[in-house]
């Protein structure tokens, strides 16, 4: 109910079980290294964005995932236990 009212969508966001499956089929994601920086005030907070500072680290940024074949993999570990 609460992503219906809130999002107009039928069902919930995937966050926490797409990262898990990243780990365990990088394959079906697509995903840049990039040096990235999170914005912390204004109208924008928490908004990453591409950063050009130079000592920050490059990290894994997700950029497309085969939703179809994670949506499956995720229903198949919630069947199966494994």
């Amino acid at each position: 109910d609460f992503h219906r009212k809130n999002d107009g969508l039928e069902g919930c966001h995937m966050h926490d079980p797409a990262a898990v499956i990243s780990i365990i089929r990088p394959q079906l994601f697509e995903i840049d290294r990039q040096k990235v920086e999170v914005i912390v005030d204004g109208e924008q907070v928490g908004r990453t964005i591409v950063s050009d500072a130079a000592n920050r680290p490059d990290v894994s940024v997700f950029m497309k995932v085969d939703e179809k074949a994670v949506r499956e993999e995720f229903l198949r570990v919630i069947r199966t236990g494994f």
